[in-house]
């Protein structure tokens, strides 16, 4: 038990190592990447639940090697090597699954399948399907900085404002804006 622990450990600072080594590198396609809000992981010992010809996609805690995955271009207009542009669509290909050449790729697939408890959501698996998934520039990434307003932040800030308006309000009765 305290192998596994040991080798669990050594895996979660190799993979702080490696997200350090990418802080600020500008991603390209063909780039290897870890999904790290909750790791991404495809396992592909185990079947999906609605689409059993495909893997199972988790978010796994600590990530594992089905936490790896190479970003390729979805349309032909982009290549190897090129930028990844915030509005591009992408294909999500697991790093350690092995390709035979001229098959389509396992690559991360939303499922036209419908799930049992809800029929309005699909299941996220990986299958050799291609599915495009369009980059969105969220937030540039930057250490917590006392300078960046981030999500949290705004929440913050909304609720003060909404106290103030509340306060104005019942000071000076309802507030306009012009």
């Amino acid at each position: 038990m305290i192998v596994f622990q040991d080798a669990a450990e050594k895996e979660r600072e190799q993979n702080q190592m490696e997200f350090e080594k990418t802080i600020g590198n500008i991603v390209q396609y063909g780039t290897t990447i870890q999904a790290r809000m909750g790791f991404l992981t495809v396992n592909k010992k185990e079947p999906a639940r609605v689409d059993r010809n495909a893997m199972k996609v988790t978010l796994h805690q600590s990530g594992n090697d089905g936490s790896w995955f190479i970003i390729e271009p979805f349309y032909k207009l982009r290549s190897m090597g090129d930028n990844v542009i915030a509005g591009d669509r992408i294909c999500l290909v697991p790093y350690y699954i092995n390709q035979t050449l001229g098959s389509v790729k396992h690559q991360i697939h939303v499922s036209c399948l419908s799930l049992s408890e809800d029929a309005e959501s699909k299941e996220v698996n990986c299958l050799n399907e291609q599915s495009c998934w369009q980059v969105l520039l969220f937030l540039e990434y930057s250490e917590n900085r006392s300078d960046v307003l981030k999500g949290v932040s705004v929440a913050f800030c909304l609720t003060i404002y909404i106290i103030i308006c509340l306060y104005f309000f019942n000071l000076y009765g309802p507030v306009t804006f012009h």
